[in-house]
């Protein structure tokens, strides 16, 4: 049997199994027992974590800001925009729509059960396929030297890696651009917006 479950509240799973899920593809830990913004959803096959989706406030657009001068901005603005942190899928189940499920899921709660105007994530420069893939799901990717932009404001990049982002409304509270890229910073990893 086939399923995919939104985790939040869901007392059969704990977010230790989803971590440990995680690490098996490089993602670390990145789920907290006490994270009130977070949510993730999984694909569960016979009982087993097959693949899951971990998606949260973007917090990292209230450093961006705060930088920027606009300081309690960037705190409202992060609450509009969810970051899909991991995205992962054993090989065997691949092929089959799961991780679409996956993205669809992460991307309904974003909106509905936390306000999101917008649903971003990082790809790989490098992958081209991928790229093919997040851009049939509704994502937008910006070029190589291009940065996303929320109310102005450039994110910060990570080195070797595009952003890309997906609307969730039709009329979003908080607006993101394309602008000219600034160099990624060096050594800058795949982590989080």
């Amino acid at each position: 049997m086939t399923e995919t479950i939104y985790l939040r509240g869901n007392p059969k799973f704990a977010s230790e199994d989803v971590n440990d899920f995680f690490e098996q593809f490089g993602y670390g830990r990145p789920v907290s027992p006490n994270d009130v913004n977070g949510h993730i959803t999984a694909v569960v096959v016979d009982g087993n974590f097959v693949g899951a989706a971990y998606a949260a406030a973007a917090t990292s657009i209230v450093d961006d800001l705060f930088f920027a001068g606009r300081g309690m901005e960037g705190v409202l603005a992060a609450l509009h925009v969810h970051a899909l942190e991991a995205l992962a899928l054993l090989p065997e189940h691949r092929g089959n729509g799961h991780a679409a499920a996956l993205v669809e899921s992460i991307a309904a709660h974003a909106r509905d059960d936390f306000g999101a105007d917008h649903l971003l994530t990082r790809i790989d420069r490098d992958d081209h396929a991928g790229e093919q893939w997040w851009t049939r799901r509704q994502f937008r990717v910006c070029a190589a030297d291009e940065a996303l932009a929320v109310n102005g404001v450039p994110l910060s990049r990570a080195d070797g890696y595009l952003d890309s982002w997906r609307p969730l409304t039709a009329t979003p509270r908080t607006e993101l651009t394309v602008v000219p890229a600034a160099p990624a910073l060096p050594g800058s990893s795949r982590g989080g917006y």
